[in-house]
C-alpha cells in the first residue's frame, strides 16, 4: 500500500519521503535536511501508532502537519463516533482523488498560512 500511496501523490506532484516502519520514518526525518510539511501515517502500526509517531516527530520538527488513516469504522464519520477520529483524518477505503483533496486541504490551510516553500512539499509515507 506504501508504494501505491507514494506513486498517487507523487503523481500529484508531491516529493514523498518513504518510510516502511515508524523506526525507519524516525531515522528518515533525523537525516532530512529539507522541510518535512506533511507526515501521512495509519494511525495502528507494529512499533506504534500513528499519533505516536506524529508527536516524535513534531518535537524535533514542530511545523510538521500530520494526516492519519484508517481502515477501522470507529475512526470514520458514522454512528461509532467520528469525536474518536484524530484533527486530520482520512478514512479507508479512499480513491487517488479523496487522497490528493486531503492533503491539499491540510497544507491550503494551515503550512501556506504559515511558510512559503520554493519546492513541492515533501511527505513521509507510512504504511498499515
Amino acid at each position: 500500500m506504501r508504494i501505491l500511496l507514494q506513486q498517487i501523490l507523487e503523481g500529484y506532484g508531491y516529493v514523498v519521503l518513504s518510510a516502511g516502519r515508524p523506526s525507519d520514518a524516525l531515522r528518515i526525518a533525523e537525516h532530512h535536511v529539507g522541510p518535512i510539511h506533511l507526515l501521512l501515517t495509519d494511525m495502528v502500526m507494529a512499533e506504534m501508532s500513528g499519533a505516536g509517531l506524529g508527536q516524535r516527530l513534531r518535537a524535533a520538527r514542530p511545523e510538521l502537519l500530520v494526516l492519519q488513516m484508517s481502515g477501522y469504522t470507529e475512526y470514520g464519520g458514522n454512528e461509532d463516533g467520528p469525536e474518536n477520529a484524530p484533527p486530520a483524518f482520512v478514512q479507508k477505503p479512499f480513491t487517488p482523488d479523496t487522497l490528493a483533496r486531503e492533503v491539499r486541504v491540510i497544507l491550503d490551510t494551515t503550512v501556506a498560512q504559515r511558510c512559503k516553500w520554493d519546492e513541492p512539499p515533501s511527505l513521509s509515507l507510512l504504511p498499515k
